[in-house]
């Protein structure tokens, strides 16, 4: 057996035509020893070295036959020259496949997603109803329109940053909030003063038109962010710092008045729907249904700040979110509906939980904490980590729990009473940076993690915590997960030379120079541009989640240099985390600074 850093040598067979001279199939042979056959690369100047799987089947240069379909999300219809653009049904958008050079074309790609959540925290002007009744809203990259009540939804995808304003001819002035023209071609406008100012027309100089403030009225504290004519000549405002939706007559008299719960935040934009109906967006990214008699309630909510933590129901089609708004939130994928939302009050933002593998209805999160998923009860809790927790998993049979920490240590709990009682068990000790990824083996047994200084370790959990020092040994044992971004099965990084890499040709004891791109890591990578990834359950595919708002679905295994990929956008933000659903039916992708949650379906490749 060879020790930790020892290298030895790798040499891939020239490619082998495939039928009808399709794409090679490269298998890997090693050279002598026989044993200990590894790859060694470096990244940011630290040695990386994976241990090839003495199984290892051919590793094919092409994409996977799974693709991606957007299923909740809808586009803005607008004029454009020479037609408008593709709004999207579901099945009809290309994604962009990223590819080697010997890789077939992609297949033609259809997005389903369905988008949670609605951008009104830092955005103006951005909720409308069309004539054909749907809602226009945006979140992250994408232009959604909500057809109610049918619950539909469609989408515009050629944004290629975060939207933040949807208008027509007119741009917003510096010092005005908001402006509508009244029945009467008035212009009034919403200031920062809470004032509602209109704007009469008169004679100016040279016949040129002008206007002039006519009337002041009083509105709100704080800003007036929304102004909206209704058709029957009255006027609605709404406050930025007093919560309250106001309806004025034409001749500005208040008429009415309703404040909104603290919970949902400021008015942002107000829309008026079908007869009495009102449509409210708010700075906590939520859209109310409603009128001014019967209050108001949530038709879509989001998170309000970066998200970062996902975990997916082990038997059915649900998954949870946290972030650092410090909202703990259970999704329903089937109904496109958020169950349920709680606060949590810890000592830090909340980090990421992830469900227990046979009931489904206990997380770890944050500080750490245990609740019940169906009746939100705190079942248990611990602190043994000063510093921030960045993982969180239960092992296969529910029986351990691993937490990873930024102070170098992997945490693990005994599980007992039905997920009521967690004790210390022991706690793993060796890396040399912060926790980013860990995965348990199929046996329950072992964990594999990275570090933040790209350390791939193991360790024996039932013989006690013990550092695996032989990494060798581990090169055979299969995992339950996959989601650490470092390891053979998705080759680990790129973007330095490699000693003993997989080149096409290359003799024994020979150093290589292969491309730049090697597995799911992109070229010329630091290490950092992959912030998540995961296997599906059937281990045929893995997705990526990178740092340039992007979605990835590699072939599982991926180990081979400049494999490609589908490519799917749509997010605004670097994506924070990718997770399966239970069958493998749906990816769930998180947008962080964009706040959005994307559910794609995943369709499968037909037979041939």
């Amino acid at each position: 057996p060879l020790a930790v850093g020892t290298t030895t040598w790798v040499r891939l067979v020239g490619a082998v035509p495939g039928p009808g001279g399709g794409p090679g199939v490269f298998g890997v042979t090693p050279g002598p020893p026989t044993e200990g056959v590894s790859v060694k690369m470096f990244l940011r100047g630290r040695p990386i070295t994976m241990y090839v799987p003495s199984g290892l089947g051919p590793v094919r240069a092409e994409l996977p036959p799974e693709r991606l379909q957007l299923d909740w999300v809808y586009p803005h219809p607008k004029k454009y020259p020479g037609g408008a653009p593709k709004i999207s049904h579901g099945p009809e958008i290309p994604s962009t496949p990223s590819t080697a050079p010997s890789a077939p074309s992609a297949p033609s790609l259809a997005l389903t997603l369905p988008s949670y959540g609605y951008r009104g925290r830092d955005s103006r002007s951005n909720l409308h109803v069309l004539g054909s009744g749907e809602l226009v809203y945006f979140i992250a990259c994408v232009v959604v329109l909500l057809q109610l009540p049918a619950r539909r939804q469609r989408h515009y995808l050629r944004h290629s940053d975060c939207v933040r304003w949807i208008f027509g001819k007119y741009k917003k002035p510096k010092f005005i909030q908001c402006f509508i023209f009244d029945a009467a071609g008035a212009v009034l406008t919403g200031d920062s003063e809470g004032n509602i100012l209109t704007w009469t027309p008169s004679p100016g100089k040279g016949g040129k038109e002008m206007y002039q403030i006519g009337q002041q009225t009083r509105a709100h504290e704080g800003s007036v962010f929304a102004l909206c004519r209704r058709r029957d000549g009255t006027v609605l405002s709404g406050g930025g710092k007093d919560r309250r939706v106001l309806s004025w007559s034409p001749a500005l008299e208040l008429l009415h008045e309703v404040e909104l719960p603290e919970s949902f935040g400021a008015v942002r934009t107000i829309a008026e729907g079908p007869g009495e109906e009102l449509l409210v967006g708010t700075t906590r990214n939520a859209l109310l249904r409603g009128t001014l008699g019967s209050g108001f309630t949530p038709i879509v909510q989001g998170h309000t700040d970066e998200v970062w933590g996902l975990a997916t129901h082990p038997n059915c089609c649900r998954f949870l979110t946290c972030g650092h708004d410090r909202q703990l939130c259970l999704w329903d994928g089937r109904e496109h509906a958020l169950a349920w939302s709680l606060g949590l009050e810890v000592g830090g933002p909340p980090n990421w939980g992830g469900g227990h593998p046979k009931r489904g209805r206990e997380l770890g999160l944050g500080g750490w904490l245990v609740l019940d998923t169906g009746t939100r009860q705190l079942l248990a809790g611990g602190s043994d980590s000063s510093e921030q927790l960045s993982v969180v998993r239960f092992s296969p049979d529910g029986t351990f729990l691993a937490i990873g920490s930024h102070d170098n240590f992997i945490y693990i709990y005994s599980v007992a009473e039905g997920g009521r009682k967690f004790s210390r068990f022991g706690r793993c000790t060796g890396h040399s940076s912060f926790i980013t990824h860990l995965d348990w083996s199929k046996d329950g047994r072992f964990i594999m993690s990275n570090s933040g200084d790209y350390e791939i370790l193991y360790w024996d959990v039932a013989g006690g915590c013990k550092l695996l020092r032989n990494r060798f040994e581990s090169r055979d044992r299969e995992w339950a997960s996959y989601t650490c971004v470092l390891g053979f099965h998705v080759f680990g990084g790129s973007g330095g030379s490699w000693r003993g890499g997989l080149g096409d040709l290359g003799g024994f004891g020979v150093p290589l120079t292969p491309p730049q791109s090697s597995g799911v890591w992109p070229d010329g990578s630091d290490g950092t541009d992959i912030n998540s990834l995961c296997r599906s359950h059937h281990e045929r595919v893995v997705a990526v989640a990178d740092d340039f708002c992007k979605v990835h679905l590699f072939q599982y295994p991926c180990a081979r240099p400049k494999a490609p990929s589908h490519v799917y956008g749509g997010h605004g933000s670097h994506v924070t985390n990718v997770r399966f659903t239970h069958d493998d039916g749906h990816l769930v992708s998180l947008g962080g600074k964009d706040t959005s949650v994307f559910q794609w379906r995943v369709l499968p490749g037909d037979s041939s």
